[in-house]
């Protein structure tokens, strides 16, 4: 079965991207927490940040591999039954990206105040096994069942402006930041409930439905299988009335000379979202004549437009405009560190993220070498729900008064990227004066 790039990617988007996501652990260099007090509390007067990028994609069951069988002229053959043969009864499919375009920390004394502007865009999304045999097996095998195919969605762009303060006691280091938040787009599902029951004398479908999308410049559903099904953004849309904050919180404490200890959480907040506001509902019974899906989509040729149309019809949305929030992911970062000797440091530390009713939690163990005061190297291992087998590679390297470091927490994802289900990258330069 062959089908175009294009739509195994809006196919993707449609079904899921990710439980809850994460940002790069970064153990081996510095923890979550140990780099927002370099922020706000500079190990010198000031410190500046002039671009920090970094990027994280995680799939929780088969890989890219798994899924397409080869490639040709930007046609892909898919496998199907291998890929559904290692999904769980829920999935998770997620991309999250952040760029620190600007950020400053001084200190005046034992006293730290930061400012950092950064851009932010994730997609999170749950869906069902049954969701992916649906559209890509068929509703045959489904036949005198009632299954469950309503993904979850959560996905936001938006701008921060944080504000940070933070105080040196000595053994401890306290900060907290006030981010003002300004959203380009936004989309959550509700009521995430389709059930869908395949009738075995004359293949009659019955959904019973209650389902519901708020969308801002997001995702527009009346227009499914046209272009504009995921809306353009625009730099200017960054800057729209969808305002909102959140509140992040950090610390470290020295338990002695080689020992340290510190956490952070963030994310604690939320978006409102009142421009261009949309909700889609579908509450209700409905049933068709004989239909079998997986016509749709399976044979040599795909029109993506009647396929994602026809799905879009068989949920029948109720369209209003009210406003809605969106609640942030809340991350909680714990980590200790010891000074083996001083070029060699161990670290580990643990992650705990959530969103809506989906958690998750990874650990990582590293340790980071400094063999001259210039460059520091680090290496570290993170395990991760369905994708244990992740190497870390770190570097950063002063000269001057700059900083610039950059890492991945799995390296592998390099090297064989097709084979990955977990992959990051980070690149970011820092003034030390």
């Amino acid at each position: 079965m062959k089908i175009t790039l294009s739509a195994i990617l809006l196919t993707c988007f449609l079904m899921g991207n990710a439980q809850a996501p994460f940002y790069q652990v970064n153990s081996g260099l510095n923890a979550v927490g140990n780099s927002m007090i370099s922020d706000i509390l500079p190990e010198k007067k000031i410190t500046l940040i002039t671009g920090h990028y970094n990027l994280s994609a995680y799939h929780s069951a088969f890989s890219y591999g798994d899924f397409i069988k080869s490639e040709n002229n930007s046609a892909l053959e898919i496998d199907a039954k291998n890929a559904f043969s290692q999904l769980d009864a829920n999935n998770d499919l997620w991309l999250d990206t952040e760029f620190k375009t600007l950020g400053i920390g001084f200190r005046l004394g034992k006293l730290g105040v930061g400012f950092q502007h950064s851009l932010t865009a994730f997609n999170v999304l749950n869906y069902p096994k049954d969701l992916f045999g649906l559209l890509f097996l068929g509703n045959s095998q489904y036949i005198d069942k009632e299954v469950q195919v309503g993904p979850q969605f959560t996905g936001m762009a938006y701008n921060s402006f944080g504000f940070g303060l933070g105080y040196d006691f000595g053994k401890l280091k306290l900060t907290g930041r006030f981010n003002w938040l300004s959203a380009a787009a936004g989309a959550q599902t509700k009521n995430n409930d389709v059930l869908l029951y395949t009738n075995p004398e004359f293949y009659q479908l019955r959904l019973t439905t209650n389902y519901e999308l708020n969308s801002s410049n997001l995702i527009n559903p009346d227009s499914l299988g046209e272009s504009n099904f995921i809306s353009r953004l625009s730099f200017d849309g960054l800057f729209k009335s969808n305002t909102g904050y959140s509140l992040d919180f950090a610390a470290n404490y020295n338990l002695n000379s080689k020992t340290s200890i510190g956490g952070s959480i963030r994310g604690l907040g939320q978006i409102n979202f009142n421009t261009n506001a949309k909700n889609y509902r579908s509450n209700k019974i409905i049933n068709y004549d004989g239909i079998d899906i997986g016509n749709f989509i399976t044979g040599d040729s795909l029109s993506l437009a009647s396929t994602i149309d026809s799905l879009g019809d068989l949920l029948k949305f109720d369209e209003s405009n009210r406003n809605f929030s969106i609640r942030l992911p809340f991350h909680a970062n714990f980590h200790a560190q010891y000074a083996i000797s001083s070029k060699l440091i161990g670290m580990a530390g643990m992650q705990y993220s959530s969103i809506n009713d989906a958690s998750f939690t990874s650990f990582t163990a590293g340790i980071s070498f400094q063999p001259i005061k210039a460059i520091r190297l680090a290496t570290n291992y993170t395990y991760i729900p369905s994708a244990p087998a992740n190497i870390g590679l770190h570097c950063s390297f002063r000269f001057w008064l700059i900083e610039l470091a950059g890492g991945t927490d799995n390296v592998l994802a390099g090297f064989d990227p097709k084979s990955t289900k977990y992959g990051t990258g980070y690149l970011g330069l820092r003034w030390i004066l």
